[in-house]
């Protein structure tokens, strides 16, 4: 997800730990592992785990806009997959798996997967 200058600011003492600059300029994104946002939390769950948001209140402005697991949640998330991995590997050859995951898309800060 794209990180904006007010983003930065509103993340406080986590942006480092959860955002990073591209080296493109003043470009940056937040920071992404194991193919969801580096601010969530795994945890394990009777129905498979539940993504919990560290930086619920911070979170850039993108993440306040979109609602989670939508298809404009997944595009972002793909533009940045795309972005970072341009000058390492042909957009072709990504599965589409790849650039997907299961985030659900409830209201709370805890968010179950889909097709659990």
């Amino acid at each position: 997800m794209r990180v904006t200058g007010s983003d930065w600011a509103r993340l406080g003492d986590a942006a480092e730990r959860v955002a990073h600059f591209t080296g493109r300029g003043n470009e940056a994104y937040m920071r992404m592992a194991d193919g969801h946002c580096a601010a969530l939390v795994v945890r394990s769950a009777g129905d498979g785990p539940e993504f919990f948001c560290t930086i619920y209140e911070t979170r850039p402005q993108i993440c306040r806009d979109l609602a989670r697991g939508s298809p404009e949640c997944d595009g972002e998330r793909t533009l940045k997959v795309v972005e970072t991995t341009a000058d390492r590997t042909p957009m072709q050859s990504l599965a589409p798996s790849a650039l997907s995951s299961n985030l659900g898309t409830d209201e709370t800060t805890i968010m179950p997967t889909l097709g659990a």
